[in-house]
């Protein structure tokens, strides 16, 4: 089990983009282990969750400042990795119906 989290200043394409690129790579890495699968993994996701209307709130970027903004990238709904979520559905969808 590995906990990951970036720190620094973000606009809020910066900070949309930081959010889909972890939050993906916990839909897909993040359900290997007891412990991850049952308790460590779902709290991630929704403290994901939590973060990503606090990035909501921050300021746009601000056009002709030293860094570039980061491309949000596509949403993750419209990425492979949200089939990651069938991980846990799986197994409790054969409990109900089988």
């Amino acid at each position: 089990m590995q906990y990951r989290k970036m720190v620094g200043p973000f606009c809020r394409d910066c900070g949309v983009a930081a959010f889909r690129e972890m939050t993906a790579e916990t839909l897909v890495q993040g359900w290997w282990g007891l412990i991850s699968f049952l308790i460590a993994n779902p709290v991630t996701i929704l403290a994901n969750l939590v973060n990503r209307v606090r990035i909501g709130a921050l300021a746009a970027p601000v056009p002709g400042s030293p860094a570039l903004a980061a491309f949000p990238a596509k949403p993750l709904l419209r990425r492979w990795e949200i089939l990651g979520l069938l991980v846990p559905l799986t197994p409790i969808l054969l409990l109900l119906f089988a």
